[in-house]
């Protein structure tokens, strides 16, 4: 005889209301999965339709990333060349204040 043999018992009632309850909860676990299984679908396919203007919107920061990138190398410039005219300023300035060879009470320039 194998080990592998069914065997048949006689089932007491309470065990067919314990079975019973297995099978219910079972069902209801399975219902819950399928229910979980179609939200989790619908977000995915939800997820897809809004795919296509979060591609735009990326594409449009893009652009104004470029735009801000552009901006502040054109205030970096424009700021060196405001810092080189100062620079140039008071160098004249200096120069015009100490130059030995203007008139004594001559006016400054």
């Amino acid at each position: 005889m194998s080990n592998w043999t069914l065997h048949y018992y006689f089932v007491p009632a309470n065990s067919d209301k314990s079975l019973g309850k297995l099978e219910n909860k079972f069902q209801q676990g399975q219902e819950h999965e399928s229910h979980k299984e179609s939200r989790l679908n619908n977000d995915f396919l939800g997820m897809l339709v809004h795919a296509r203007p979060l591609k735009e919107m990326l594409t449009v920061l893009a652009g104004l990333r470029d735009k801000y990138e552009l901006l502040a190398l054109t205030v970096q410039s424009h700021s060196d060349r405001l810092s080189h005219l100062k620079t140039e300023h008071l160098d004249f300035r200096w120069f015009r204040e100490h130059r030995t060879d203007a008139p004594v009470g001559a006016p400054a320039l």
